[in-house]
């Protein structure tokens, strides 16, 4: 049974496990719609669930996560999904933060018209070929 700490967006809360209590992320399609806080709840099936207590270097998830828009957090994750079908459960889920970050980060720089390139991107193409393609699933994501 989880409790509602705060409401992200119709997709997304911020929950805490009452048997744990600890504090998650829960991402899913509908899992925030309607919630309220301090709402007792039961996690609906599909959704995915992400620890607050990493910590990145640019600070703790927790901080991150009020730092960053509710829409990357769910960008974030259906890309990591999307790589868990290719590569299976290799994938490291609690990049989710910070790939989130990175995405807000890039989508500020887009929208003030900055330039963004990558010179080694041929490489990469080259050198990660599958990772790369999953990687341009982000671009239809958006």
């Amino acid at each position: 049974m989880y409790r509602v700490s705060k409401v992200l967006n119709n997709n997304g809360v911020i929950a805490i496990d009452m048997d744990e209590n600890k504090e998650y992320v829960i991402l899913g399609k509908g899992v925030g719609f309607g919630k309220k806080v301090s709402q007792r709840f039961d996690k609906p099936e599909g959704c995915t669930t992400y620890r607050l207590e990493q910590e990145t270097e640019r600070g703790s998830a927790k901080e991150l996560v009020k730092g960053i828009e509710p829409e990357y957090l769910e960008i974030a994750d259906a890309i990591l999904a999307e790589s868990q079908k290719v590569f299976g459960d290799s994938i490291d889920r609690g990049i989710l933060f910070p790939l989130a970050d990175h995405i807000s980060f890039a989508v500020a720089r887009i929208r003030r018209n900055e330039q963004i390139s990558n010179p080694l991107t041929e490489d990469i193409k080259v050198l990660f070929y599958s990772e790369f393609k999953v990687a341009e699933t982000l671009k239809t994501i958006l």
